[in-house]
């Protein structure tokens, strides 16, 4: 896996749905610096740890690349290197496989 490095742009992504050509989330996403820690809560892997890069946020959740793939439903504490990002808890809702690792999208709880 590459480093984790910041991403090309800082300016915020905005995803539009193809059918509607609208933003669909509720609140606009940033990136931060540094790099976030994820702890899996649930299954065999209770515990494991895994480090996350290239970190976008919301107040709804995150986006970020993962060298290991989390299955959609994993339960997750999510620790952040940034100041300005509290701990939160959520779920793996997406996991898709990059150049770089996974891709990973988490809802908070």
């Amino acid at each position: 896996m590459k480093a984790c490095t910041k991403p090309p742009t800082t300016e915020p992504r905005v995803r539009k749905s193809a059918a509607l050509g609208v933003e669909r989330r509720r609140s606009e996403r940033r990136w931060i610096d540094g790099v976030a820690t994820v702890f899996e809560l649930n299954g065999a892997h209770f515990g494991q740890m895994h480090t996350l890069c290239q970190v976008d946020y919301s107040d709804g959740g995150m986006g970020a690349v993962c060298p290991q793939a989390l299955p959609n439903g994993t339960s997750i504490s999510v620790g952040f290197q940034s100041p300005q990002c509290s701990a939160r808890f959520g779920n793996v809702i997406r996991c898709d496989r990059i150049n770089e690792g996974y891709r990973l999208g988490i809802l908070f709880q």
